[in-house]
């Protein structure tokens, strides 16, 4: 990788290192993965595991839309960190399609807009501009297999473009990596008593992101997460719920030779770490439950038209202890929400990142 591409890669990385409000510090890359869509979520502390029950579930716990029984989508944008750049954006969109007897199917798209960058050439001559840019496409499906709980499970295209292809000599520098991951979930609702749910879901298990040394490549952000949803309160004219999610990152830093080593790893000797290794090496870290990210939230429903939301997101690691709020407006089949995040410091990167989105069902 050359000093350009490399430097700017680390730029990318600090923008991302702030994709969202969890996992402030990180040893993977391709953070984007880990930015929780839906204005909705980023309401409630982006607590949502005990929920989940719209198209952005998909990104939550791929199982949550087997209980699906009609079509939905989502879109969500976002003016991304405003505090930081003026030209980063965020946008996700999702769709579900339940097959009867089959199961649900899903789709959704991830697109993190970095802004334009300035091209030049190896006398640092500008030669115009170029957009850097991270994707990732998602098809996932889940399967209802008792009356309360589900099982799913997705596989992603992942790709990220920090800058053009470029050739010097005879040597060419790739500005650009590809690779696929895969999620897993489980949910479970009326989970020990009436009106509690509960979901699990390990995200971005996949081989490293390598742009030109795979000596040099960065493991994805695999990601473990738990959450609780429990109905307080559900009459006629009034719901109430309160949720909690905790997450953790499963990758691990080899510090013998300080290469990252998670998914896909080679390490002295050139031998190769299998795919699992980190997830469970991890836990051996010292600060084991620091890496706990945590988010609580609720939600108040009045005659399902109206929608008070708060949370709050506090992440030991990462130094984050964030408020949210939102609120969301229902009309027949379709529902929009606002949410924003109020960092305790004003001058955070994440401050005052407002989140809009547009949801149906079909």
């Amino acid at each position: 990788m050359s000093k350009k591409i490399k430097g700017l890669f680390l730029s990318a990385l600090m923008i991302l290192s702030f994709s969202t409000s969890a996992f402030a510090v990180s040893e993977a890359t391709a953070l984007f993965l880990l930015i929780n869509p839906g204005a909705r979520a980023g309401g409630m502390g982006e607590a949502f595991m005990g929920i989940a029950d719209d198209a952005t579930g998909l990104y939550y716990n791929p199982a949550s839309i087997g209980f699906f029984r009609n079509t939905r989508f989502h879109f969500m944008h976002s003016n991304w960190l405003p505090q930081l750049a003026d030209d980063l954006f965020y946008d996700y969109f999702a769709g579900t399609y339940y097959v009867d007897g089959v199961g649900t199917f899903g789709a959704n798209i991830t697109y993190l807009n970095l802004g334009d960058q300035i091209r030049t050439n190896e006398f640092g001559q500008e030669e115009g501009t170029f957009t850097s840019y991270n994707f990732a496409a998602n098809l996932a499906y889940a399967y209802q297999f008792s009356e309360r709980q589900t099982l799913g499970v997705g596989m992603k295209l992942v790709w990220m473009k920090l800058a053009d292809d470029q050739s010097v000599g005879n040597e060419t520098t790739k500005g650009s990596a590809k690779t696929l991951a895969v999620d897993i979930g489980y949910m479970h609702k009326d989970f020990l008593t009436k009106d509690l749910t509960f979901g699990a879901s390990i995200a971005n298990i996949g081989p490293k992101v390598t742009f030109n040394d795979k000596d040099q490549a960065d493991p994805l952000p695999t990601n473990l997460k738990l959450g609780f949803g429990y109905k307080v309160v559900e009459d006629r004219f009034n719901k109430l719920t309160f949720l909690y999610d905790v997450n953790r990152q499963l990758v691990k830093a080899n510090k013998v030779d300080t290469v990252f080593t998670a998914t896909d790893t080679t390490v002295t000797g050139g031998e190769k770490d299998p795919v699992y290794k980190a997830i469970f090496t991890t836990w051996t870290d010292d600060k084991t439950l620091e890496r706990f990210v945590h988010n609580v939230g609720a939600e108040y429903w009045y005659s399902d038209l109206v929608a008070l939301r708060a949370g709050y997101i506090w992440d030991p690691e990462g130094k984050i202890e964030a408020p949210t709020l939102g609120f969301g407006l229902k009309y027949l089949q379709f529902r929009f929400d606002f949410g924003i995040i109020i960092t305790l410091d004003s001058d955070h990167p994440l401050s005052n990142t407002l989140r809009f989105s547009l949801d149906a069902q079909l």
